[in-house]
């Protein structure tokens, strides 16, 4: 599996995600929130789809920020608190 090249949020989240960010050394790649329903995901939880409108936000976001040819290595992950989900993907773009 390649390395982490970055991390990514919708916008109006990213702050939670940038102390893990710099801990990491990563960059946090920003996604608008509007983008989120246009995106295809392999899960579906009902709270994401009337939160956000989408079936995972982890996924949708994972896949928008990997950019064309994008395809999920990992699929959505909910922590054990529930209080936050990840996925993995890899594109065509760096």
């Amino acid at each position: 599996m390649p390395a982490i090249a970055a991390l990514a949020a919708p916008s109006d989240r990213v702050a939670l995600l940038e102390p893990l960010a710099r801990q990491c050394g990563l960059a946090v790649i920003e996604i608008p929130p509007d983008r989120l329903p246009t995106i295809a995901t392999l899960t579906q939880s009902e709270h994401s789809r009337r939160a956000r409108g989408t079936g995972s936000v982890a996924e949708a976001v994972a896949l928008a920020a990997a950019g064309s040819g994008a395809r999920l290595l990992l699929p959505r992950h909910i922590g054990p608190d529930r209080l936050a989900t990840c996925a993995v993907a890899t594109g065509e773009d760096p």
